[in-house]
């Protein structure tokens, strides 16, 4: 950025460079969502789900792997939050709420909630629970897509022989 306004050809220069790439960028996206559609499926069809993740599929190249990962978007349901906070005063356990959420111009989960909710005596905790459930709204979200190299192999053909036993399998 220089110190000086730029004239009229400058800002029409880096405009039109701006929108050449954004073009550029726009179309390798489209031309990129019938590959990635495709992998997505393959590593959904033919891959192994992963050790610490259950909703990811990683399926091995020779030199690259896939790694097609369903994920969900969680979000706190305000109108529900505050149903339960006036059951939790009915209840006579108002306190209760400051366990379970705190508020942040929206509300937040508390770290712990579910062992709060453990405290509370059975006769009333299944209802409770049921309104908690209530304060969330959990909605898939579409799949996202990893695709790296592969790290080169300990011993050699180890690589090779995973993945002809892959195949065959």
């Amino acid at each position: 950025m220089s110190d000086r306004k730029p004239t009229p050809k400058a800002i029409d220069r880096l405009a039109l460079k701006y929108e050449r790439l954004k073009t550029a960028i726009e179309k390798a996206q489209e031309e990129a969502r019938e590959p990635k559609r495709q992998l997505i499926l393959l590593a959904t069809a033919w891959g192994a789900i992963t050790r610490r993740a259950r909703k990811s599929f990683r399926l091995d190249g020779l030199e690259r792997y896939i790694l097609a990962t369903y994920g969900e978007s969680s979000e706190i349901r305000k109108d529900a939050v505050q149903k339960l906070q006036l059951e939790l005063v009915c209840l006579n356990r108002g306190r209760l709420f400051r366990q379970l959420f705190r508020p942040d111009l929206r509300y937040v989960s508390v770290p712990g909630a579910a062992a709060a909710i453990r405290k509370v005596p059975r006769d009333q905790r299944r209802h409770i629970i049921r309104l908690y459930r209530a304060c969330f709204l959990t909605q898939p979200q579409s799949p996202s897509l990893k695709v790296e190299k592969q790290r080169p192999a300990t011993a050699p053909g180890r690589r090779l022989a995973a993945i002809a036993a892959q195949e065959s399998a």
